[in-house]
């Protein structure tokens, strides 16, 4: 059994507890726990069976071992005895296994990473890697190679896998690489102590108030009188007089009060309050509390001010004194606010008194349940301690300097002022300095010349501020509402995390504009179809809408079904000589997808990118955005609005300002949390747009169901961590914005409301979902003509053959119909060729197909890095039934494309090709006038291109899912194959293309070719010719800075 790598049978029990008060064993262990890495001793037992499996027992648990020819025997510290049979048995011994596996390479791509903008190296030894990280968020994908292809990577029990696996490095990590079945016995612990809660002794009972019970002396004028403050309603609020009406505003040099009448006397209380969850800017500093008995003659008791805790800024702050002791009883209460942020305004939300009734001795907390052990099988193997180290844990936020010419600020939402920038990037994101223009922008949200406005900003030439994507246009969002300042930044996570299309990426910056500072403001891509934003390989045709009430561009459009407020935002129609025809073009294909909604059947679901579209919804329900309901800012885009295969994509989200509850009560996360979304999405004109895209296609309830089981199972957690780690980071930026435009202080109580308002509403979403399977596969809506489960090159045989008159094995109209005019055409056949193209990756075994008379089979080849270079393959057919062919062709990453020809003997057919992922094309060949290949062999000519030297290890191409669709429209599958090839130089130019150049302590450069290299000071002198053979050169040069080919090399010792 042990062979197998399973637990082992303990003599005593399978699986034991021990307790900590066992302070040998405890002791024990906290050693075990104190090293990052794993030491294997002399004294370690170490079983190898015949299987080739491997148990390790550490020498700290083991009292001794002893064997005869039948058993093997292990006793441990506490006298529990593992048995083996010695048949299973190769050898016992105290010598680790030699030359464990290791890392050979490990780092942080930003591809699997949203929060790194550049690729993160990291330093590797055999036992430690260590990496620093500018970032903000704390969870990873590393990825990683390691030295043997059989050897599998673990942290803790669980499987990592690079590129996919995604763990939270705040502290150390420790990897294990090893080898399937081989474990190690460890004391690990499965749950922590168990304390009681600490206790005063003091046992209070809250006095009934009633609003006649209160009165002030300043009465509301507004219907925000005392009568709030006892209501149960955080959501309203008692806000002393002020504005016109019955009542004078108190002069500045009077206060407001709170009386209490109390029904009956008390002695021993206390008295608590809840300030405003709409604002922070009227907030109460200090107060006064006085007593009496008779309502006439009063006491002070007691003035409270900060040092006694009392809180001095934030949105819904609460405070309770403690236990106040009166000489004599009393029965009326009076609290006067002599302080304020604002004036003598007193405004608060809930006001409560509690009465003692008895008290005893107070109670520290007490251990109920001592934390609990158990010995369990892990991996074993090498260990690895990661070490990341944190900038964001020290630095301050960036600091963006504007300085505009004419030294005035932006005054209006049109007229771009020409200015410098400079980011100060404090030591975690990259500086930066340039020429800029910048404007105001926004609608609400703009507040004038000299208020919190959020800017655009401009620049002549595409630029990297903060190592992002280069683009011209960037914003920055003021966050000017009371307790926003997380609001944008948590959603845009969530949309990074779900990936939604072009989802922005926010930075907290301090910005000063003229020397002035101007308060905490999230820098991130300006909403578009650009490089930086929404990119795309052809915008010819492309379109970018926003759904908003405020219908405010020049080209805008109200589509008959929904009636929904369009603008069109790109393409730029000003510019065009004519945009009409455009125009035109743009209303009536966003008219009939919205006919095609409002018909109330599923068919929309083929004119939208179904996933994209959950992971949409995902966001805006998560934070509830109750804004898609009298849509405001809410984007999508079609990439070509001339193909039927192109589809709408709803994104980038954008403006979360009025989220998280806000809409309802003016503050944020302190509604219920579990509550419909569509139940509370205001009934205006983007309701039964959103109401129908959600629920009148199962295909989109099903991706709808996929997308949150992700979120919960890979993101949930990230998501409650990054929430900590922004605020964190962003903490002190938020107190400088609260000195000058009061909101910022006490950021804690917003952060802890948003993590514990974003988890119950997680939760309480995915319980309410509609569950599906999703290991069965989903019912195709319209393509697969052939009624096979997929769609393939043989449902374009089908559709070939129902044109040409042909038979086919099975064949489905509706599905067939693709461009749903009710009938078979050749536009059938093209979208239907679109379709087959952009289906997802697949794997020939996993399409179950029979298998072909036929082999497709690739000869090997020399790559050239100057020009294109043919990679041959044969397809070699044994009958003349097969009429098409697709497969996919795996390449390296650095390789792509360029052209696929085709032999004299594909006389009727034409070739396709597209990019499915990086480094994965699909491939298909087919006739239009259904002509069959002959039997025989048939060459197929893929030009490759290469921009740079590839190691050997990486010289591999490879065909997949490889089907060949015969004349009745029927899939065949054919076997995959994988071939390596050679890197060949052909001129001068591809010899400086095949070297690869590395600094360092020395300097390494890779070549495919043997020759000589001159190596250059920076005065240009040559101080060294070296004679380069083919692969790997190490050249030994004295510390300094070098050009090598055109590259500077640093040599540091």
């Amino acid at each position: 059994m042990q062979g197998q790598g399973t637990l082992p049978n303990f003599t005593n029990s399978s699986r034991f507890l021990l307790k900590t008060q066992d302070m040998n064993l405890r002791s024990l262990l906290l050693c075990m726990l104190a090293s990052c890495a794993t030491i294997v001793s002399a004294q370690d037992v170490l079983v190898y069976f015949k299987s080739g499996n491997v148990n390790v027992y550490p020498s700290g648990i083991v009292k001794s071992t002893d064997q005869d020819a039948d058993a093997l025997r292990i006793t441990l510290n506490n006298d529990s005895v593992i048995t083996f049979a010695m048949a299973e048995v190769a050898s016992v011994g105290n010598e680790a296994p030699q030359d464990l596996p290791v890392f050979t390479s490990f780092k942080f791509n930003n591809k699997y990473n949203d929060q790194v903008f550049t690729d993160v190296e990291t330093t590797i030894t055999p036992d430690t890697i260590r990496a620093r990280v500018g970032a903000i968020g704390k969870w990873l994908t590393p990825s990683f190679n390691i030295s043997d292809d059989r050897a599998k990577v673990w942290v803790g029990n669980k499987e990592q896998v690079s590129k996919q696996s995604r763990l939270p490095f705040e502290g150390d990590v420790t990897y294990t690489i090893g080898y399937e079945g081989w474990q190690q016995l460890s004391y690990t612990k499965i749950a922590d102590e168990a304390w009681s809660e600490p206790t005063e002794g003091l046992i209070y009972e809250q006095i009934n108030l009633t609003a006649d019970q209160l009165s002030t002396n300043a009465p509301s004028n507004y219907d925000e009188d005392v009568d709030k403050l006892v209501d149960n309603n955080t959501g309203t609020y008692f806000h002393s007089t002020w504005g016109s009406g019955e009542y004078e505003k108190l002069p500045l040099s009077a206060f407001p009060y709170i009386e209490v009448a109390l029904e009956e006397e008390v002695q021993n209380f206390t008295f608590g309050y809840s300030t405003s969850f709409r604002t922070a800017d009227r907030f109460p500093l200090s107060f006064l509390l006085q007593v009496s008995a008779d309502g006439e003659t009063w006491i002070d008791v007691k003035d409270y001010t900060a040092e006694d805790g009392l809180p001095q800024s934030g949105v819904g702050m609460t405070y309770e004194a403690p236990l106040i002791r009166l000489d004599s009883p009393c029965r009326f209460i009076r609290l006067t606010m002599t302080e304020a942020n604002y004036k003598n305004y007193l405004v608060l939300s809930e006001f409560w008194l509690k009465k003692l009734i008895s008290e005893g001795e107070a109670q520290g907390p007490e251990l109920i349940r001592p934390a609990q052990y158990a010995y369990q099988m892990r991996p074993y193997g090498r260990d690895v301690c990661v070490q990341i180290e944190w900038p964001t844990d020290t630095a301050r936020v960036p600091a963006i300097y504007i300085e505009t010419l004419s030294g005035i600020y932006p005054f209006d939402k049109e007229t771009y002022l020409e200015a410098t920038i400079r980011i100060d990037g404090a030591g975690v994101f990259p500086d930066f300095e340039g020429d800029v223009n910048i404007r105001g922008r926004g609608n609400s949200s703009w507040a004038g010349q000299y208020g919190k406005s959020p800017y655009r900003l401009k620049f002549d030439s595409s630029q990297k501020p903060f190592g992002l994507t280069k683009g011209k246009s960037w914003v920055l969002l003021a966050n000017r509402q009371t307790g926003s300042m997380l609001s944008n930044a948590v959603a845009m996570k969530i949309a990074s995390m779900v990936e939604t299309a072009a989802a922005n990426r926010i930075i907290p910056v301090d910005l000063y504009l003229n020397g002035d500072y101007r308060g905490n403001y999230n820098f991130t891509q300006q909403v578009g179809i650009s490089n930086n934003s929404i990119d795309l390989d052809d915008e010819s045709y492309a379109t970018l809408l926003e759904l908003d009430t405020y219908y405010d561009e020049l080209y805008k459009f109200r589509p008959y079904s929904y009636s929904l407020p369009t603008n069109v935002k790109d393409p730029d129609l000003d510019e065009m000589d004519d945009p009409y025809p455009m125009f035109d073009l743009i209303q009536e294909d966003f008219s009939n997808f919205t006919d095609v909604l409002n018909m109330g059947t599923e068919d929309y679901a083929n004119l939208i990118d179904v996933e994209m579209f959950a992971r949409f919804l995902l966001v805006n329900e998560l934070v509830m955005n109750l804004e898609l309901g009298h849509p405001k800012s809410t984007y999508l885009y079609k990439e070509d609005l001339r193909a039927l295969h192109s589809r709408y994509i709803f994104g980038p989200v954008w403006d979360f300002d009025w989220a998280y509850g806000y809409e309802n009560t003016g503050t944020y996360c302190t509604t219920d949390p579990e509550v419909d979304f569509f139940d509370k999405l205001i009934r205006g004109l983007g309701y039964n747009f959103f109401y129908d895209l959600r629920f009148n296609s199962e295909a989109v309830k099903r991706a709808y169901y996929k997308e949150w089981k992700d979120f919960m199972d890979k993101h949930y957690d990230e998501l409650l961590d990054y929430v900590e780690t922004y605020y964190q980071y962003a903490k002190s930026s938020f107190e400088s914005n609260a000195n000058t435009w009061g909101d910022g202080k006490n950021y804690e109580t917003v952060k802890n409301n948003t993590v514990n308002w974003l988890a119950k509403r997680a939760q309480y979403i995915y319980a309410n979902l509609e569950q599906y399977d999703l290991e069965s596969p989903l019912d195709i809506s319209v393509g697969d003509a052939n009624l096979d489960g997929a769609i393939t090159v043989a449902d374009v045989t089908c559709i070939l053959n129902k044109i040409l008159g042909q038979p086919n094995e099975t064949f489905n109209f509706d599905q067939a119909d693709v461009d749903c005019n009710s009938a078979i055409t050749i536009n059938d056949v093209v979208h239907e060729v679109a379709l087959v193209m952009n289906q997802p990756e697949q794997s020939s075994t996993a399409l179950s197909r029979r298998k072909a008379d036929a082999t497709l089979k690739m000869q090997p080849f020399q790559l050239g890095l100057s020009e294109a270079t043919y990679c041959p393959l044969t397809l070699q057919v044994d009958t003349d039934d097969y009429t098409a062919l697709q497969f996919e062709l795996r390449l390296p990453s650095e390789m792509s494309i360029q052209d696929v020809d085709l032999s004299t003997q594909f006389d009727h057919h034409k070739a396709v090709f597209q990019e499915l992922n990086t480094g994965t094309y699909r491939v298909m060949i087919y006739s239009d006038n259904g002509k069959a290949l002959p039997a025989g062999a048939h060459e197929i000519y893929v030009a490759l291109n290469a921009g740079q030297m590839l190691p050997e290890a990486q010289r591999v191409v490879s065909t997949s899912a490889v089907l060949l669709a015969n004349r009745m429209g029927e899939d065949f599958r054919v076997g995959a194959q994988t071939t390596n090839f050679d890197v060949a130089t052909t001129s001068i130019q591809d010899a400086l293309h095949t070297t690869a150049i590395q600094g360092g302590e020395t300097l390494i450069v890779e070549t495919a070719t043997a020759r000589t290299l001159a190596i250059y000071a920076l005065d240009g002198r040559c101080v060294k010719h070296v004679a380069l053979h083919p692969g790997k050169n190490t050249i030994s040069l004295p510390n300094g800075i070098y050009i090598v080919e055109n590259v500077k090399v640093t040599i540091s010792k």
